[in-house]
């Protein structure tokens, strides 16, 4: 047993080291020192190879003010020229340093490069006991082979080893270097869950696209783990109404080891039947088997999309206006279940790149139908200050949600009903000119 007296010693040192600690941390925060700048890789391997492809995200954080100046003073005009500009990524056979703007690797190596989705502008994280703020950026990059079977090549024990670095200006000194070694593991599990719809708002028409909202979930049961797994990635599936008949759709089945999966297409594979009523499944998939996302995407009248699960949304564009079209959900790593199939119509409610001299253009939501009715166009000025308070304070909360939710549903008529009657047009807009007056006031302030 140990005495009072062999106690004091280490509670001194421990008390030391504390204060040590907190001594260190705040010369750290006063002096304005941040902490450097890291990298964060995240994503797993397909189980099925032969695809070709993978899907990575990589977060960069800690990045600074001035850091984040000189990038900005740097920013290429597109999503390609930013790849070359941004990152060096190596693979055990290939170095992608000068990633070529037409996003084509094939001169270099065998793969393609793609920007799946940037998170911009840059969100400030305001970390605790640190000055100045720092910031974050979050690449979602898709790698597709130019070479049939090169992908198979780079991955050794189920594992793909990379390094990265990643430019801000500078395109001679690295933000992050590429002196640390990140890694990618094939998945011996398939997730056994499907994504659900988020309630309030499961699918928005908008021009010619329609916006997917499913509730995120961080874990989920898995076959081939005896734990829940984080599914990494949504896949969207756009159906068109028009096709009416049922047919068989590219299937594999889980092996359950790292082995290669069986293609189960056709016999013992999933089936694909036009749902009679909106909510009803319409894909069914035997034990253990999962639709084959890519294989998919090449059949006629399917349109597949896929988004990083925790954004718990997806907008699919180029679709037809006041043409129904069936939705329904899949996880990846290959989920060997889907959601129910809920029905989305796409309508001419101007969804377009909003131009107002607000920060970074953005996809913008039309849809007022009452204040659209009452100041008579989509574009009336007072209708911008509706529109942020709808997306950045309804649309963020539960309650909100459902009244965005109910409004949509129940507006339109009484909307018709304002248009058609000049001196109800004028009444409304009267009303609405106290909360627009409102919200123009605090519209810097959230």
């Amino acid at each position: 047993m140990r005495s009072d007296v062999d106690v004091v010693p280490v509670t001194s040192r421990l008390a030391r080291f504390v204060l040590t600690t907190l001594t260190v941390t705040a010369l750290l925060a006063f002096s304005g020192i941040a902490a450097a700048a890291g990298l964060r890789v995240d994503g797993s391997l397909p189980r099925d190879l032969t695809t070709g492809k993978f899907r990575m995200t990589v977060t960069i954080y800690n990045v600074t003010q001035a850091q984040r100046d000189a990038g900005a003073a740097a920013a290429p005009a597109n999503a390609e020229d930013e790849l070359a500009k941004r990152f060096s990524i190596k693979f055990p056979t290939m170095d992608s340093s000068a990633v070529p703007t037409n996003k084509d690797l094939a001169t270099q190596g065998v793969l393609k490069l793609y920007v799946q989705q940037y998170q911009s502008p840059l969100t400030a994280q305001a970390e605790a006991n640190t000055n100045p703020q720092t910031y974050s950026y979050t690449y979602y990059l898709e790698f597709i082979e130019t070479q049939s079977g090169y992908l198979a090549t780079q991955i050794t024990g189920g594992t793909l080893t990379t390094k990265i670095a990643f430019y801000l200006g500078d395109q001679n000194t690295p933000v992050v270097p590429d002196d640390e070694t990140y890694t990618l593991n094939q998945s011996a599990y398939v997730i056994a869950a499907a994504p659900s719809f988020d309630p309030t708002s499961a699918i928005m028409g908008s021009h010619k696209s329609l916006t997917v909202h499913w509730n995120v979930q961080t874990q989920v049961p898995a076959l081939g783990s005896s734990s829940a797994q984080a599914p990494s990635s949504v896949n969207v599936y756009v159906v068109d109404k028009d096709l009416a008949t049922s047919q068989p759709l590219p299937s594999m089945k889980f092996s359950g080891t790292t082995s290669p999966d069986t293609d189960v297409t056709g016999s013992g594979g999933c089936t694909f039947t036009p749902p009679d009523s909106d909510g009803a499944a319409c894909v069914t998939c035997p034990d253990g088997v999962y639709l084959n996302e890519s294989a998919t995407a090449s059949l006629p009248g399917f349109i597949v999309r896929n988004a990083v699960n925790s954004s718990g949304a997806l907008s699919v564009t180029g679709l037809e206006n006041n043409h129904p079209y069936t939705v329904f959900l899949q996880y990846e790593p290959d989920g060997t279940k889907v959601s129910q199939c809920l029905t989305g119509l796409p309508t001419p409610n101007f969804s377009m790149t909003e131009l107002n001299g607000a920060g970074d253009a953005k996809v913008v939501d039309f849809r007022c139908f009452i204040a659209t009715a009452a100041y008579g166009s989509a574009m009336a000025p007072d209708l911008r200050y509706f529109r942020k308070f709808r997306d950045e304070v309804l649309l963020k909360n539960a309650a909100g949600k459902t009244f965005v939710h109910y409004y949509y549903k129940y507006s339109p008529p009484l909307a018709h009903y304002i248009a058609a009657h000049p001196w109800l047009r004028t009444a409304t807009r009267d009303v609405l000119s106290v909360p627009a007056d409102i919200l123009r006031a605090v519209d810097a302030y959230y």
